[in-house]
């Protein structure tokens, strides 16, 4: 992992929103966090949200850098390029602990390809992990632990033991976390179809 922006002028904040993006969307056939949505890419729309429950916002980059970084208008506080990102996502979820969280009482744990998920959700999400920043908080839907969710530092050697495209969901549900429900967290985009329908739900 290498960080590639330096430290930002103002004040670290204690709870950062963690945006995983490294993958190649080989499902999808083309890198999720270039794909247009609602007028911007998908990393730009999650890193404007991620910017709503937190000052500081960090990208977990692999195959689409550098481009993103240089081609995305909405910019995070810090990018981090992730070497090994073929390795799957517990590579970019672990780089994410001993990078961006490294000061921090934690991580909230953002995809890229959940669009659908409200801010509404983050804020509630983040309202829990300000309450009681050292316990674990997950999202749910059709049962599912999933993200987003908060990931406190007492429970990173859990996390360290994932592989491949594991992410920590796996450990939080044996954790058994307190969750909240979020169904829009379950409609993550991992192919052109579920990309199209997506984009077909109108927004109040």
């Amino acid at each position: 992992m290498r960080r590639c922006s330096p430290v930002p002028s103002y004040r670290l904040d204690p709870y950062p929103v963690v945006i995983l993006a490294a993958g190649a969307g080989r499902r999808m056939g083309t890198i999720k966090s270039r794909i247009e949505w609602r007028g911007r890419s998908l990393l730009e729309d999650a890193i404007a949200r991620a910017r709503q429950v937190s000052r500081e916002v960090h990208v977990m980059s692999g195959a689409g850098y550098p481009f993103d970084r240089f081609r995305t208008r909405i910019q995070p506080s810090r990018w981090w390029f992730v070497p090994d990102w073929r390795q799957g996502q517990s590579r970019s979820l672990r780089a994410a602990l001993v990078g961006p969280g490294s000061r921090a009482k934690g991580v909230l744990v953002m995809l890229v390809d959940q669009p659908l998920v409200p801010v509404s959700h983050l804020q509630s999400l983040m309202a829990k992990v300000r309450a009681q920043p050292t316990e674990p908080i997950a999202s749910e839907a059709e049962g599912v632990t999933m993200a987003p969710a908060w990931l406190p530092r007492r429970i990173w050697p859990e996390l360290a033991s994932l592989r491949g495209d594991q992410g920590a969901g796996r450990v939080l549900r044996q954790l058994g976390v307190e969750t909240l429900s979020c169904p829009e967290a379950g409609q993550d985009l991992d192919t052109p179809a579920q990309l199209l329908r997506a984009r077909q739900i109108r927004f109040d």
